[in-house]
């Protein structure tokens, strides 16, 4: 291995700072950008409006600028009632968890959390209209319910840590579902145990998971 010189060492050091600069003035890059478009959403968007959507997937993007919706709504009428239309296949778990998280959050500072069922309700998009103080279902909406899945890779040990998440996130979820009905937590997992479980609008509500639109 050849030494090192001076200059050699001299180079790598200014190499290693301009790379460094660089990162830094990527990650401003990516903040400022991120800062413009949460501006940019909340000019455009109509804050003197109490109702929201959730029409679609439901990831990371989504959910966080719902939560966006909600805070600058929140600041500026505060204790009023929050209107959610969901019409949604469902997706990611983490992120409806998140929103659902901050849904319930803004009702214990005295916001009213409405939620409305329409067209298809599925997923993870079930356990999101569950935050409402107050559930609405429209008559003519698929609901599915099922449990919580996941995937991974890897060594047997970060499998089996895969399936405690997995598992873990299944009871808080299915908890959450029993507590927004009259089921118990036994009937919903016999219900939904291994497969997948329909229901119209009109059964989801007598299930005591809302009230009906009309």
């Amino acid at each position: 291995m050849e030494p090192v010189t001076e200059s050699d060492a001299k180079e790598r050091l200014a190499k290693a700072k301009a790379d460094q600069a660089e990162a830094a003035a990527t990650v401003a890059r990516i903040v400022a950008k991120d800062a413009l478009r949460v501006a940019a959403m909340e000019d455009s968007y109509d804050q003197n409006s109490n109702a929201f959507w959730l029409m679609g997937t439901v990831d990371r993007r989504t959910c966080h600028d719902l939560v966006l919706e909600f805070r600058a709504f929140a600041r500026r009428h505060p204790g009023e009632d929050i209107y959610l239309t969901i019409s949604s296949p469902g997706g990611d778990v983490m992120s409806g968890a998140s929103l659902y998280d901050h849904m319930r959050e803004l009702s214990a500072q005295g916001h009213k959390i409405i939620t409305r069922a329409t067209g298809l309700l599925a997923s993870m998009a079930t356990v999101i209209h569950a935050a409402g103080d107050e559930r609405l279902i429209d008559p003519n909406t698929a609901v599915l319910l099922h449990e919580a899945s996941g995937s991974a890779s890897g060594s047997i040990g970060s499998l089996e840590d895969t399936a405690k998440m997995v598992k873990m996130m299944d009871n808080r979820l299915t908890n959450i579902l029993a507590n927004a009905s009259g089921l118990t937590v036994t009937k919903l997992r016999n219900m939904i145990n291994r497969k997948d479980y329909w229901l119209s609008g009109e059964e989801y509500a007598d299930l005591g998971f809302g009230k009906l639109t009309y």
